[in-house]
């Protein structure tokens, strides 16, 4: 299974990440055991399945 780690510029933000979705101005991620964490004012900027690398931007 792949699992993400989420970075936002160089810093792991979450790990095990099975589940994104992208919502106007925030991104909500869900990890391999259900917790959820929401980024408020981010958007995905790269997708990486080979390196099961996510990663955001700040908005602000």
């Amino acid at each position: 299974m792949c699992e993400f780690t989420v970075f936002i510029g160089n810093e792991v933000v979450c790990t095990d990440v099975v589940y994104v979705k992208a919502e106007a101005d925030r991104v909500i991620v869900k990890d391999a055991l259900g917790a959820s964490k929401t980024f408020e004012k981010c958007r995905i900027i790269e997708v990486d399945v080979g390196s099961e690398r996510l990663a955001l931007v700040s908005t602000k």
